[in-house]
C-alpha cells in the first residue's frame, strides 16, 4: 500500500512540475515536491537518512541537468533562478524521484544493472514527455543519448548511496 501511495504521489509531483513549468507556474512543481518530501520523511523510519538520499539526488540532478543546460542541449521554459543552470522545479523532480528509491523502486535498487537500464530508458522518456508538454526544449536528438547515459550513471550512484547509507531495507511505516 505504501508503495502505491508513493507511486501516486510521484505521478502527482511529476505532472505538477511539468505542467506548472509549461504554464509559467514553476513554483507549483517545487511546492508539490516539498509537500511530498515532508510527508515521505514524516512517515519514514529514518527521516535523516532519507534526507541524505534526497540531498544526493539534488546534487546528481543539478550536475546532470545543469551540464545539459550549459552545453545548450536543453532549455527550461520557466523556473530558472541562475541563467544557464537547471530550473528549481527540475530539482523538485529529482527530490520526488528520490522518495521512490526506498519505497516504490526499492526492488529495482537491489538490482543495479536493472536500475541502470531503467534509468537509461526511463530518463529520456521522461525528458521527451516534458518536452512534448512544453516544460523543456530539447535542442538536439543527440541529447536523449546523453540523458540515457546520465540517468544510467545516476541510478548507479543511487544504488551505491543506498547501500552505503544502509537504507535498502527502509520502509515507510505509517499509512497516509
Amino acid at each position: 500500500m505504501n508503495s502505491f501511495i508513493n507511486f501516486v504521489l510521484m505521478q502527482i509531483g511529476w505532472f505538477a512540475a511539468i505542467l506548472g513549468a509549461a504554464h509559467q507556474q514553476a513554483w507549483i512543481g517545487s511546492a508539490a515536491a516539498v509537500a511530498i518530501v515532508m510527508q515521505h520523511c514524516f512517515r519514514a523510519e529514518q527521516p535523516m537518512t532519507e534526507l541524505k538520499l534526497i540531498a544526493i539526488a539534488i546534487a546528481v540532478g543539478f550536475v546532470l541537468d545543469s551540464g545539459l543546460a550549459i552545453a545548450g542541449l536543453i532549455e527550461f521554459t520557466s523556473g530558472v533562478i541562475v541563467p544557464g543552470l537547471t530550473a528549481h522545479w527540475m530539482l523538485g523532480l529529482w527530490v520526488v524521484f528520490a522518495t521512490a528509491l526506498t519505497s516504490t523502486l526499492q526492488w529495482l535498487i537491489k538490482r543495479p544493472l536493472w536500475a541502470m537500464l531503467f534509468g537509461a530508458i526511463g530518463g529520456p522518456l521522461a525528458y521527451l514527455s516534458g518536452a512534448k508538454l512544453g516544460a523543456i526544449q530539447i535542442t538536439s536528438e543527440l541529447t536523449y543519448g546523453l540523458i540515457a547515459i546520465g540517468w544510467a550513471a545516476a541510478m548507479a550512484v543511487f544504488c551505491i548511496a543506498i547501500q552505503r547509507l544502509s537504507v535498502s531495507e527502509l520502509r515507510v511505516t505509517q499509512p497516509c
